[in-house]
């Protein structure tokens, strides 16, 4: 119960600082929509469309298969979702495929396709090439073989039961064979003159988790107090203990509601692997804290502050930094560790890390009793 309490009273202590509130729970999720926002763009296809299908039969489902396979995002939905997603300019336009699409494609002569356009939409024209060469093949295909019935007709003999089947075959070796087209390109690969590099949406995660850290622990390491403490039985050790655990509390908690934040604003993946990656690098920047806190008062927030920001950058916090460049020294940065790993790229195991984190938790408290002990 002296213990519980203890941490209550550190928590107490911790959520009474605005500023560091600030830096722990609102900056991170603000700066990460940068980011987010970003890669989110970046991760979605190039045009968005949304499809009313009032045919729904297997021509208008091939049609809008022709047009997923641009890579594009194409929802079939009912027709008051789709206006809308059109409205709030979620899609690009509203594609409407009318029923008697399939009996129109004989002679295309009543148009059964229409396209509203989202407003100042840059991609109409080519939305409108798009589905006009995924209704061609089946015009192509009604026609002749429209004509090939009426031919039978005219010669009086009967139409082959397995007349589609055929056509369809023959038009496949067809394509594959005699109206098959290489393009053979002569030339070079340019790369372009300017490179645009996206953060990860955790960069900015990483870099305030570890002010935090560094922050809470120097705020929470008061050198009069441990030598008041250093006389009790335990004291210090309780009072040591205690701040570790609040501090870790309290950033997992921000590390839950950050990774919440981004799944649902950015729709960024909630990974378990990831989460457990940040938990790492809090107790390893706990760790470093207590190496700060051995620093003269009046150096020892400058001085941590600055170290950090100097990791945070060579970590590749503020710009993407190439596989290449994070394997040869940016894994060994505590930002550039994490972001290595949350990248998927090799570094040092997360349990080794843990197992220094933890070396540096107990050196540091090691190096604080003995200068509690030290005469002023």
């Amino acid at each position: 119960m002296r213990f519980l309490t203890l941490v209550w009273l550190k928590l107490q202590e911790l959520l009474t600082l605005r500023v560091l509130m600030l830096i722990l729970l609102l900056l991170p999720p603000l700066i990460g929509l940068v980011a987010g926002s970003a890669n989110l763009a970046n991760r979605r296809p190039d045009v968005a469309l949304a499809v009313i299908d009032r045919e729904q039969n297997e021509t208008s489902q091939a049609v809008v298969a022709s047009l997923r396979a641009h890579d594009w995002t194409v929802q079939v939905l009912p027709e008051e979702q789709a206006v809308q997603q059109l409205l709030r300019q979620a899609v690009d336009g509203i594609l409407v495929i009318e029923a008697g699409f399939a009996q129109s494609l004989i002679d295309l002569k009543t148009p059964r396709l229409t396209f509203q356009p989202a407003e100042g939409s840059l991609v109409t024209g080519l939305v409108r090439e798009a589905v006009a060469s995924a209704v061609f093949p089946f015009y192509s295909r009604d026609s002749l073989l429209l004509r090939i019935r009426q031919r039978y007709t005219e010669l009086g003999e009967a139409v082959p039961d397995d007349l589609e089947q055929n056509y369809d075959r023959a038009a496949a070796e067809y394509a594959l064979g005699p109206a098959r087209l290489d393009f053979i390109y002569i030339g070079t690969i340019t790369s372009p003159d300017v490179l645009t590099f996206v953060v990860n949406e955790y960069s900015m995660e990483v870099f305030f988790l570890s002010i935090y850290a560094i922050l809470g622990t120097l705020f929470l390491a008061g050198d009069e107090l441990r030598r008041r403490l250093v006389v009790s039985k335990n004291g210090l050790g309780f009072d040591y203990a205690a701040t570790l655990t609040a501090l870790t509390g309290l950033g997992l908690v921000q590390i839950l509601f950050y990774s919440v934040a981004m799944n649902l604003m950015m729709d960024a993946p909630l990974s378990g692997a990831v989460i457990g990656i940040l938990a790492v690098f809090l107790v390893l920047m706990l760790g470093l804290g207590q190496v700060f806190a051995l620093l003269p008062a009046s150096l020892r927030l400058y001085a941590s502050l600055l170290l950090l920001l100097m990791a945070a950058i060579g970590g590749g916090c503020f710009f993407q930094l190439s596989e290449g460049m994070l394997n040869q020294f940016g894994q060994y940065l505590p930002h550039g560790w994490a972001l290595s790993l949350i990248h998927g790229y090799p570094a040092q195991p997360p349990l080794r890390v843990l197992l220094l984190a933890l070396l540096l938790l107990a050196g540091g408290y090691l190096l604080q009793r003995h200068r509690a002990h030290q005469p002023l």
